[in-house]
């Protein structure tokens, strides 16, 4: 027994103080289905960014199982640079883990016609290293300032940039994929769509 009941998406949120607007992670209606937020106090952006989250793990750890506890069916987070701990997160907790939009770079790379690569907008170029590529599986360069001819597709590593992806698309011709797409996919398994059952047909197998 739980006493909470129903299955959202826990986001584990940066120690900030600025107003985020819809579209950004860490606006509630962003989402189409629950979210659960939980700030990791110390966690400020310095800190995750330039620091590299160093020292923060076992805060972050505790901030996600009290979300499963409250009905978390999955987490995610606020700041793509968090990628360095997804291992050790999904390692750490019993539901599944989508640390960053970036984790989205291997797949959208297969999406795309031969030559075509994808590119990353990012809040810090100097800051996002092969580390965080590696930790989502990507161990070869990302184009991350400027946009080479052969870009066929964005992904959004700062999870305050999706508000602009409607338009940054428009603009460049191009799909863009942020954290909002990535915590999308993730409730899709983790709370599959109910179809209406159709209706049995004679003669069809039961």
């Amino acid at each position: 027994m739980t006493t909470v009941s129903g299955t959202s998406l826990g986001l584990l949120i940066l120690d900030t103080a600025f107003a985020r607007a819809p579209g950004d992670a860490g606006n509630i209606d962003s989402w189409g289905y629950p979210v659960q937020y939980r700030i990791v106090r110390g966690a400020d952006a310095l800190r995750v960014i330039d620091g590299r989250a160093e020292g923060l793990l076992d805060a972050f750890i505790a901030a996600a199982l009290d979300l499963v506890a409250h009905g978390a069916g999955a987490i995610s987070t606020t700041c793509g640079f968090l990628a360095l701990y997804q291992k050790a997160l999904a390692a750490a907790l019993p539901v599944p883990v989508a640390t960053s939009s970036l984790l989205q770079i291997p797949i959208v790379e297969r999406l795309l016609p031969r030559g075509r690569t994808v590119g990353v907008l990012t809040m810090d170029a100097a800051k996002l290293t092969p580390d965080h590529f590696a930790a989502v599986g990507v161990d070869h360069p990302v184009p991350t300032e400027g946009l080479p001819r052969d870009v066929g597709a964005i992904v959004l590593e700062c999870t305050n940039m999706p508000p602009y992806a409607a338009e940054i698309s428009r603009a460049l011709g191009l799909p863009v994929y942020d954290i909002v797409t990535l915590g999308d996919w993730l409730m899709a398994g983790v709370k599959p769509r109910v179809y209406p059952q159709a209706p049995h047909q004679p003669g069809s197998a039961a």
